[in-house]
């Protein structure tokens, strides 16, 4: 997810400069950028990027960027801010196919040292805050590997709001708030996500009520599930989830509630969720 780019810094030794461009529009790789503002001052092998603003499908994006190549290595840092973002006509603007509709909140800040974007991020420190308003996901959008063969409703999978933020430390970032609402339930957990190798090790404490044929008020599943895998892989790990004792109780309700005919689907969910059943 995080490509090995090499930064263009040593343009920075070779020239002086403080550039101003204010642009009404201009058409980049086939998206539309409008209102656009940039500031660029470099001098001594030292350059700030402040603002590099512009509104683009989906809303306006400010970006501030800061890099020195006297140290060694060399210092990057890059802020951006963006509110009550378009996801779909964002995403759709950089040729995403299949994406999520909805709104995002973003704001980071990040410094590291590097010559290349991995290097960078494996070192970074800073912040990322993210919130995300009237999320709905098309079918298929998520990871296979989320459901791990559990009959999860994903594909109707709507987020109401949710927020997430995270403190950055030596390329190590340190949940402070995640919290997710969604039609099936509310999600919480803390945990990190390593920019250095994309691992995650979180815990998800989930609180949700799944439906399930012939049960009215569908299986409600409260139980901590550790999310692992990486940022481009993720996995939900039902079968460690500390509330597998939680999996003979819904069994013993399912088979006291739910009609002989829906007792199958009921407990192939069951066995998914818990590796157990009655």
């Amino acid at each position: 997810m995080i490509p090995d780019l090499p930064l263009p810094l040593e343009a920075l030794r070779v020239t002086d400069s403080d550039l101003r461009w204010t642009v009404a529009e201009m058409v980049l790789r086939g998206v539309t950028w409008r209102q656009v503002e940039m500031a660029l001052a470099i001098q001594d092998g030292r350059a700030r990027l402040d603002p590099l603003a512009a509104t683009l499908p989906g809303g306006r994006v400010t970006l501030r960027g800061a890099a020195d190549v006297t140290t060694d290595p060399p210092t990057v840092q890059v802020a951006a801010q963006g509110s009550g973002l378009d996801l779909d006509a964002l995403l759709g603007a950089f040729g995403v196919a299949r994406r999520p509709s909805g709104r995002l909140d973003l704001n980071a800040d990040l410094r590291g040292q590097g010559r290349g974007l991995r290097a960078v991020a494996a070192g970074s420190h800073g912040f990322l805050h993210l919130g995300l308003a009237e999320v709905r996901l098309p079918p298929g959008l998520l990871p296979a590997q989320l459901a791990q063969g559990v009959p999860l409703p994903v594909d109707n999978l709507t987020i109401s709001g949710a927020r997430a933020q995270f403190a950055v430390e030596a390329g190590i970032a340190r949940t402070q708030v995640l919290d997710i609402a969604t039609n099936l339930g509310r999600v919480t957990g803390e945990g990190t996500i390593s920019l250095r190798d994309e691992s995650l090790a979180i815990r998800l404490d989930t609180d949700l009520r799944l439906p399930i044929p012939g049960v009215p008020q569908g299986l409600r599943i409260r139980a901590p599930v550790p999310l692992t895998g990486t940022l481009g892989a993720p996995r939900l790990d039902w079968s460690r989830a500390e509330g597998s004792a939680a999996g003979a109780v819904a069994g013993e309700v399912l088979e006291r509630s739910v009609p002989r005919e829906f007792q199958a689907p009921a407990q192939e969910l069951l066995r998914g969720l818990f590796g157990r059943g009655r």
